[in-house]
């Protein structure tokens, strides 16, 4: 019986401490990765800049080719939109800002607002060994992030959910420089 006791303890114990961990860890989470292709930046730049292209590299759209796009807006820059519908809900995509050769800037609304992701593609110019071997180079950075929540379930969520999306991140931009960059 007395052992008994001490496993409750120990389990409550540790339940007590995944618990209090939970609330130490960020409301917020983030992914980031980066890819550099043998291509100018004003030839990414176009292709990334217009949100139709974007079926051709995403993750996105290879893990759910079912599902039904609407684009609306300009064709590219800002206030280009893409809606789409899939077996997780409706979302929507729009450019919110665009930086000729430098960066886009999106926002992706998640059934009718109810979660959202803010994401950055920012373009560098690469210089050094890479660009005097190939010509034009160009460094492309991903970054996206959101908000989780509060509780402790939703922060662990938001833990799991930065691996998670990073893993798309890397997949969609090998994709990205493949589509680009033919010589890789």
């Amino acid at each position: 019986m007395q052992r008994l006791k001490h496993i409750s303890i120990a389990v409550a114990g540790v339940l007590l401490l995944v618990y209090v961990i939970g609330y130490l860890l960020a409301g917020t989470w983030h992914a980031e990765r980066t890819v550099l292709i043998r291509a100018p930046v004003p030839t990414v730049f176009a292709y990334l800049n217009n949100l139709k292209n974007w079926r051709e590299w995403s993750v996105a759209h290879q893990q759910h080719p079912d599902m039904s796009i609407e684009y609306s807006g300009p064709d590219a820059g800002l206030g280009a939109t893409s809606r789409w519908r899939n077996e997780h809900g409706r979302s929507v995509m729009k450019i919110m800002r665009s930086q000729v050769n430098d960066r886009i800037e999106y926002r992706v609304l998640f059934d009718g607002g109810e979660s959202s992701v803010e994401g950055l593609l920012l373009l560098l110019p690469e210089t050094g060994a890479m660009q005097e071997k190939s010509g034009a180079a160009t460094r492309v950075v991903w970054r996206a992030g959101g908000t989780v929540g509060n509780s402790p379930v939703q922060r662990y969520f938001g833990l799991l959910l930065g691996y998670k999306v990073g893993g798309d991140f890397e997949t969609s931009l090998q994709r990205l420089k493949q589509k680009l960059d033919p010589k890789s």
